[in-house]
């Protein structure tokens, strides 16, 4: 009984958290997303059910961005995102994951692993799903440790007539070295940049929260969400004597709100999930990633 009792307050506790925090998020003057490009596969897709009932399952994820480039200048994602993910059930209710891109920073789109995690998930008498997820990017460093930490509490509504709601709330800690294209001259043949190499140090803090509309009896639903981050980050360029830049440290608050829809068709062994994202909530930033709209497409084998 206690457990009942407890496992209903932390997720009635986990559905009022995402709320405030999306109002709060929505309410705060639009800025830039993260200082450095990153493919994310948290928050946007993610809710507290596992998605496949067999022991394993395979993702991959192709995305497009219309207007990769940012109207300051300042470094800009590639305008497409290649991914994939393997996840694995290790009992009835853990399961990890890898994640790989060929995005990022990347030169030359070389796969690399960004991404492990781990999700232990349970229902609750009323027919709730939670889950907690903890992922890491374990390229180590060993002056600093895991470049990205992130930690996210999840719930899942069961469906009523067909309607489903999903929020969540998480934080991430962020100490990651990048690389920062600046623009030092423009002329009519083009703009010249330095390449300045730089390192982030702060948190963040992400909500989503979302509604769905169950197609059929397989699962097939359309959804809408609402994705915000907050951060609070200290730059430090580093020295480059070759380009005569100097060291120095600056701090950065950065957030965005984003718009989420699509559709995930569910099938026995397959999941074909197209989507759209749109960023409500942005102004530029010469130290931030400028977020823009993007077109993807999701298929999992399970």
């Amino acid at each position: 009984m206690r457990r009942v009792v407890r496992l209903s307050y932390v997720g009635g506790m986990t559905i009022r958290a995402a709320l405030t925090a999306l109002a709060l998020l929505t309410a705060l003057p639009g800025q830039a997303q993260t200082p450095f490009p990153l493919y994310d596969p948290f928050y946007f897709h993610e809710t507290a059910r596992f998605g496949y009932d067999d022991a394993y399952a395979v993702s991959g994820e192709i995305a497009f961005r219309p207007d990769p480039t940012s109207s300051t200048g300042a470094f800009a994602p590639e305008a497409l995102t290649v991914a994939g993910r393997i996840d694995l059930r290790l009992g009835p209710n853990l399961d990890v994951s890898a994640v790989v891109d060929a995005s990022s920073e990347s030169v030359g789109r070389t796969l690399q692993w960004s991404w492990a995690a781990a999700r232990y998930a349970w229902t609750t008498d009323a027919g709730t799903v939670q889950a907690f997820r903890l992922a890491l990017d374990p390229s180590a460093d060993g002056s600093v440790g895991f470049p990205l930490v992130d930690a996210g509490f999840f719930s899942s509504g069961a469906a009523i007539q067909r309607l489903g709601t999903d929020v969540g709330v998480g934080v991430r800690r962020v100490q990651r070295g990048y690389q920062r294209f600046v623009p030092v001259i423009t002329t009519d043949d083009g703009t010249d940049f330095d390449v300045r190499f730089e390192r982030a140090f702060g948190w963040e803090v992400r909500a989503t929260g979302g509604a769905s509309y169950i197609l059929d009896a397989s699962g097939s639903r359309l959804y809408a969400s609402l994705v915000g981050m907050r951060g609070a980050y200290d730059l430090q360029t580093l020295a480059d004597s070759t380009t005569g830049t100097e060291a120095a440290t600056r701090t950065l608050r950065s957030g965005a709100v984003w718009l989420q829809a699509g559709l995930a068709f569910d099938r026995p062994g397959l999941r074909l999930a197209p989507y759209v994202r749109f960023p409500l909530y942005t102004t530029p930033d010469p130290d931030a990633v400028e977020p823009t709209a993007v077109f993807g497409f999701q298929l999992m084998l399970r």
